[in-house]
């Protein structure tokens, strides 16, 4: 397919920087495009040949870390396979800030933006699958299509929505409002994580989680 030669030429030069060999298979650069067409808007052929010139697939590990506190992010992540806990570090009570699994975009967007050191880190749960997206590349390429800005405004605008719910819910509902908003809103999230982070995520004690739970079977 076409790409712009400036297009062409601006991503040669920084993907060598930014990237080893591209070893992105092809089921899972197909299951990405039909994602971003199910969740978000259809890729057109032209823009789906720039964004996959620099999409890039590798696997973590269980337990990996996939951004680690202090470190600047430089990427957006596409998680094909896999679950990832987003955590405060702390000395005494450990923080889980976000759940994710896949499938799912996620960032860190306070650090992509500002490029400061990250203040949470990103681990893997068990064995996962992620396409890289270089951050600076993906700016490139909105130069070139306005569709691939829209899409990437749009996982940006449900981002903030939902990090917007999840603050409204978790300083003015109860426990019970809680734990119903996570069953609404990742209702697999029992499958991946453990029930102390879950619990540490709503704003609960796991004894309090486990009390929800029993009384959601009856």
């Amino acid at each position: 397919m076409f790409i712009s030669n400036t297009f062409e030429v601006t991503i040669s030069m920084l993907i060598q920087s930014a990237y080893p060999a591209n070893n992105s298979t092809s089921q899972d650069l197909v299951q990405f495009r039909l994602f971003l067409g199910e969740q978000y808007m259809p890729v057109s052929d032209e823009d789906w040949c720039m964004l996959e010139s620099f999409a890039y697939s590798f696997k973590l590990q269980k337990h990996s870390f996939l951004l680690n506190y202090g470190e600047i992010c430089s990427a957006m992540w596409f998680l094909i396979r896999g679950a990832v806990r987003v955590f405060e570090p702390s000395l005494t009570i450990e923080k889980t800030l976000q759940l994710h699994y896949a499938p799912e975009m996620m960032t860190n967007y306070e650090s992509l933006i500002t490029q400061k050191p990250s203040k949470a880190a990103y681990i893997t749960e068990v064995e996962s699958t992620f396409i890289r997206l270089d951050y600076q590349l993906l700016l490139s390429a909105y130069n070139y299509s306005p569709a691939l800005e829209r899409i990437g405004r749009l996982i940006a605008e449900r981002h903030f929505m939902f990090e917007f719910e999840l603050r409204k819910l978790l300083l003015n509902n109860d426990a019970q409002s809680r734990y119903q908003f996570m069953l609404e809103k990742k209702p697999e999230i029992f499958q991946y994580f453990a029930l102390k982070d879950i619990a540490s995520f709503i704003g609960v004690t796991p004894s309090s989680l486990s009390r929800l739970r029993k009384a959601k079977m009856w």
